[in-house]
């Protein structure tokens, strides 16, 4: 199980809630992709990263009729991925203000 998120040190349940199904497997992706390479922040980028593990078929869909290549854009998030800060020992993830405003529920 992934450890409970953080945005500023406040519990991102009120979030989650809101979200689809889908959206929060895309988190829980992102999680374990910062996890899997030691990061503590999740950022835009995992977040993306979980969105292409989650969504097969949309995603890449939209992207290749963006006429965008979809393995020159997997290859450059995988290096902005890599470039990222390391952490070691014991540590809390936490959305970054970026990822928080992403999922903020728009107010009407």
């Amino acid at each position: 199980m992934l450890r409970q998120l953080t945005v500023r040190g406040k519990n991102v349940n009120k979030i989650m809630n809101h979200l689809t199904i889908k959206s929060q497997e895309a988190i829980q992706q992102a999680q374990q992709v910062a996890a899997d390479l030691q990061h503590q922040a999740i950022d835009t980028a995992h977040l993306l990263k979980g969105i292409l593990l989650v969504d097969e078929n949309i995603t890449p869909f939209l992207i290749k009729k963006s006429a965008a290549s979809l393995t020159t854009i997997e290859q450059g998030l995988d290096k902005i991925l890599s470039a990222l800060p390391k952490v070691s020992g014991e540590s809390s993830p936490y959305l970054t203000r970026e990822v928080n405003g992403v999922l903020q529920k728009p107010t009407p």
